[in-house]
């Protein structure tokens, strides 16, 4: 693999604390674009697309994902160390990376992600995307927009999710999360978000890794969605520079227990 495999956005001088975005299934480095924008003035923010998503090729593969990011890291991060900010999938890719090689993660932030998928949940995530190339991309495209709220957001979202319904992809990224293992132990602060609209399952999935991983903080994020970065940039910025300057969260955050 070559010392950076990933395409990637970069914002930011390399000298300031570095931060590596992940984005969720089926969407690219364009998620991250309130972020980069907002953030680069005191962090050097990096966004790269994950293998088979925005301009990275594919096949996905968690294990190449998880490997990709930390080549980043080594290549691009003068500290060979980033703090790191996941979501959904990317948030699961993030988890791997502090178990596997906690040396590179200065700190870490996942929001709407859960531990293994198991392999019932793995047949059913797979079957709902065959029955999903029933429906034309746009349609899927659309539902997705309207389900997350990104409506005001549909020109960083629309192009990626016209591609995401394709169901070999979505086979391989539940293949990926099944073989997907919780880090049993870590030094590294770890924050564990969940929207306060998110789904009850949701909810309980976000709960997994906070019980599994001694040490870690939990809060639930009210009045937000999945997607919250794009619903709530302000927040979410607010957030991320609270927890990698290791600051107060806001006030507004509740507890996740």
């Amino acid at each position: 693999m070559s010392n950076n495999p990933f395409y990637v956005q970069s914002a930011g001088n390399p000298a300031q604390p570095a931060i590596v975005f992940l984005h969720g299934a089926g969407l690219s480095s364009r998620q991250w674009t309130p972020q980069l924008a907002a953030l680069a003035a005191d962090f050097y923010c990096l966004a790269p697309d994950l293998p088979e998503q925005g301009q990275t090729p594919g096949p996905f593969d968690l294990q190449a994902a998880v490997e990709g990011v930390v080549a980043l890291i080594r290549a691009k991060v003068p500290t060979d160390k980033a703090h790191v900010v996941g979501l959904s999938l990317g948030g699961a890719v993030a988890l791997e990376v502090l178990r596997q090689h906690p040396d590179c993660v200065e700190s870490l932030l996942v929001t709407g992600t859960s531990g293994p998928l198991s392999p019932m949940l793995g047949r059913v995530m797979i079957w709902s995307a065959a029955l999903g190339k029933l429906m034309p991309p746009a349609w899927l495209a659309n539902a997705a927009i309207k389900q997350f709220g990104l409506e005001t957001h549909r020109e960083l979202v629309y192009d990626d999710l016209l591609r995401a319904g394709e169901p070999g992809f979505n086979r391989r990224v539940a293949q990926g999360l099944i073989m997907h293992h919780l880090p049993e132990q870590s030094a590294v602060p770890l924050l564990v978000l969940v929207g306060g609209k998110e789904t009850a399952a949701a909810k309980a999935a976000a709960r997994g890794p906070l019980s599994h991983i001694p040490g870690a903080t939990g809060r639930l994020v009210p009045g937000v969605g999945h997607v919250w970065n794009l619903q709530a940039p302000d927040l979410f910025n607010t957030v991320v520079r609270a927890w990698v300057t290791q600051s107060p969260l806001p006030a507004t955050l509740q507890s996740l227990s």
